[in-house]
């Protein structure tokens, strides 16, 4: 083994989670595998067989009688190389699937941020991550591992979300939006994706449950903030200090832009075409390309174009919740009683569009929805509104 082990040009590659493992007290014992040594068979045999001498031909077999002869070391043969490799990923195989449900959540979730990290994901990606981290661990009161979350856990993960969650909100503790719930399961849910993928765990849970079960964070389809025609002619003619704030939300309204990719975008992404002017970026949250033309009212709310291509279009305030607290108290002013935040001009735009006759299909892909279905809620939030006006006809004539 010692002479094995000198062939050897690279560090063994740990996965992971068993490199974290090992520097955890709890589990240090239940990493006992990496140090096996038919595992270690398995490993030297994979880094061995590209080994100069690893050879089964004839010159090779009469060389390795005259080595043996002389009590030299002998290389291994194919059929010697194959039952290390096969005895020693046998047993890694078998060690791996018992040990690795016990792994705690917290090194899964690490990997996980690692990933979106190595890829290019915003810091407000990367910090919903820990978030729901936290969460979960206020939840179990204690560090869980992965062999804990099947359907029950989750269940009752929702409901502690919906009804007893905290965040740091205004200089003090508040119940967690519905929407920042929503944002964390979504977020728990591809954790548990990610380990279904790489054969940590057999199945997901969450494909066990339904809406039934998620009915404490979500609510109807159709409940989603808009606004109409009207009250975004209001909104435009309400003054606001934060003139970047107002250009970049009616920007919006017009384009149905996502705010990730408003606060990203740069003047180089804004280019003149045969049929009028483009916008062509990758969308910060599905990494899909999208090409959007710009209409007059989207033109309308640009500021003076900089000559510096790398210069972003919308100086915003660094974080969300400033600009969303900017936008209700804007609302007020023009006398708008809705829930108004910087998504709602996403909703604002995929109504107007749909309201005017555009087609489902072509209004999906301006918004970049990579299932049409998500476009669909829209859809029914238009026909439950045609459903009240035809029904403002029998408030006005009553028949007997």
């Amino acid at each position: 083994m010692k002479n094995y082990a000198i062939c050897l040009q690279k560090p063994l590659k740990i996965p992971l989670f068993a490199q974290k493992k090992a520097k955890t007290e709890t589990f240090r014992l239940k990493v006992s595998f990496l140090l096996d040594f038919t595992y270690f068979l398995f490993i030297i045999a994979e880094k061995f067989k590209n080994h100069s001498n690893f050879n089964h031909s004839a010159p090779m077999r009469n060389k390795r009688k005259k080595m043996k002869a002389h009590g030299q070391d002998v290389p291994l043969d194919n059929d010697q190389y194959l039952e290390i490799y096969l005895k020693g990923k046998q047993e890694y195989d078998k060690r791996m699937k018992e040990d690795v449900r016990h792994i705690p959540l917290s090194v899964l979730v690490d990997e996980y941020w690692q990933k979106k990290a190595d890829t290019g994901h915003s810091e407000s990606v990367l910090r919903n991550i820990r978030n729901t981290m936290t969460h979960v661990t206020r939840f179990a009161k204690r560090e869980v591992s992965l062999d804990e979350i099947d359907r029950s856990f989750i269940i009752q993960f929702i409901r502690f979300l919906a009804y007893e969650a905290k965040e740091t909100r205004h200089g003090g503790q508040k119940p967690l939006k519905k929407t920042t719930a929503q944002l964390y399961l979504g977020v728990f849910s591809s954790i548990l994706r990610m380990a279904e993928k790489e054969g940590y765990i057999d199945r997901n849970p969450f494909d066990s449950i339904g809406a039934d079960e998620k009915k404490p964070l979500f609510c109807s389809k159709s409940n989603r903030d808009y606004l109409t025609v009207e009250e975004l002619r209001r909104m435009i003619d309400t003054p606001i200090k934060n003139r970047p704030i107002k250009h970049a939300f009616l920007f919006a309204c017009f384009t149905g832009l996502r705010i990730s990719d408003i606060s990203r975008l740069c003047w180089g992404d804004i280019r003149e075409g045969h049929q009028g002017t483009y916008i062509t970026l990758v969308m910060q949250k599905t990494k899909e390309v999208i090409s959007l033309k710009l209409n007059k009212n989207a033109l309308r709310w640009l500021p003076p174009v900089s000559p510096n291509k790398n210069d972003l279009v919308f100086e915003l305030p660094r974080f969300l919740g400033s600009v969303n607290g900017r936008l209700k108290k804007w609302a007020e002013r023009a006398g708008i009683d809705k829930n108004v935040s910087f998504h709602t001009s996403r909703h604002t735009f995929a109504t107007m569009e749909l309201s005017l006759g555009a087609d489902l299909y072509v209004v999906s892909k301006l918004l970049g929805h990579s299932n049409i279905s998500t476009t669909q809620i829209y859809a029914d939030i238009i026909d439950k509104k045609r459903d009240e006006a035809v029904d403002l006809l029998d408030t006005a004539f009553c028949l007997n």
